[in-house]
């Protein structure tokens, strides 16, 4: 298993894997380093078959404080041209490529969010498909406050998450939200105690990993697809996956399990 400096992969359990941001002194800030391992992470996670279910958390207090500052800072020391050109190339090779990695992943993913989730942070939270969040958390897209815009799929990824209007909000004022709010927005699925976070994130990825794997990807697939679909391209999209599904030892074993009232054993 390749090892990375500003990140921490393991096996929580079978099927179970989690990528945790390791820079609990920074609040968890994206370094550049960071972004590149990040983007190199997903790729090698989406290229492991005993990857059934993800979880992505922060180190410490905190999911991830927005870019690291001291980061923007040393730029500033290149001319404006050349700024622009490495911002620019670093998108493109690794931002871009680990949104499409994480969104397009064969496996769900759940993000553990506590504490500050900022910036590129909430583009992160929403790349997965759950976003669990303590009670104490606090988002904002922070962006504006430092003469940005938006990375990391944040433009398409929060109007689909709260509806284009809240999101504008979100993005033109770059306010503090809490996890309250948050949730109410529909940028966050389920709030629990913060003593409760790793334990909810662990019990759903768990229920991920036991699942029934072919079904949960067309689900995924499904849901992805609905928001660029005609209603007449989704029936179709439904129709196919719902019969690809019912030829699947899957199935056979959800019915067969249901019938003899007992927990399916969903093959591996």
């Amino acid at each position: 298993m390749k090892t990375y400096e500003t990140l921490v992969i393991t096996e929580k359990a079978p099927g179970v894997w989690a990528l945790q941001l390791n820079r609990p002194e920074s609040l968890n800030a994206l370094s550049m380093q960071m972004l590149e391992e990040l983007a190199d992470a997903a790729g090698m996670l989406y290229d492991l078959p005993e990857v059934r279910a993800l979880i992505i958390i922060g180190a410490g207090d905190h999911f991830m404080a927005g870019g690291d500052i001291r980061d923007f800072h040393r730029s500033l020391a290149l001319s404006p041209e050349t700024r622009k050109a490495q911002y620019r190339a670093v998108i493109e090779r690794a931002a871009n490529v680990l949104v499409e990695r994480l969104t397009h992943a064969p496996f769900p993913v759940v993000s553990a969010v506590r504490g500050a989730c900022a910036g590129f942070g909430l583009s992160l939270a929403l790349m997965a498909d759950l976003v669990v969040a303590s009670r104490t958390a606090y988002f904002t897209t922070a962006y504006l406050n430092i003469g940005l815009s938006a990375d990391g799929g944040m433009s398409y990824l929060l109007p689909r998450a709260v509806g284009a209007k809240r999101a504008a909000r979100w993005l033109l004022l770059a306010e503090r939200f809490s996890a309250e709010e948050a949730l109410a927005a529909g940028a966050v699925s389920e709030i629990v105690a913060d003593d409760q976070l790793e334990a909810r994130v662990m019990e759903i990825a768990t229920r991920w990993a036991h699942g029934p794997r072919h079904a949960l990807l067309r689900m995924k697939r499904l849901l992805a697809e609905s928001m660029e679909h005609t209603l007449e391209a989704q029936l179709l999209e439904e129709a196919d996956a719902f019969s690809a599904c019912s030829a699947t030892e899957e199935f056979a074993e959800g019915v067969t399990a249901f019938l003899e009232k007992r927990p399916p054993r969903f093959p591996g």
